[in-house]
């Protein structure tokens, strides 16, 4: 099974600082986020998949983990997790209230 937590840092450091801690606590294996605070490739020891203005951070060594990259783009990142279970996608996308949501989605793919 897998627990995912959605949040919307608002590029804040300290948001960035707990969600390792909060995500352990909670078994969250999946944090979907929107303008997310990333310097590099990796926070609180997890890994994250971002763009511009979304992230997908992933802490589990039991599911292996790969970017989407035709479904990623500034506005989203979409990853693709294979488990036990079989393979599970998560999105995360951040939208602006002032536009249609189907500009900030990324362009056809083979998934739609």
């Amino acid at each position: 099974m897998i627990r995912a937590l959605q949040l919307n840092c608002g590029r804040a450091e300290s948001v960035m600082n707990e969600l390792g801690v909060v995500a352990r606590e909670k078994g969250v294996n999946a944090c979907l986020l929107q303008e997310p605070l990333v310097r590099n490739e990796r926070a609180a020891g997890m890994n994250v998949f971002n763009s511009e203005w979304a992230a997908v951070v992933v802490d589990s060594k039991e599911m292996d983990i790969m970017c989407v990259e035709e479904c990623t783009n500034e506005w989203g990142v979409c990853v693709r997790l294979d488990s036990k279970n079989g393979p599970m996608y998560v999105g995360s996308i951040l939208s602006q209230l002032a536009t249609s949501y189907e500009t900030d989605l990324p362009s056809k793919s083979k998934f739609g």
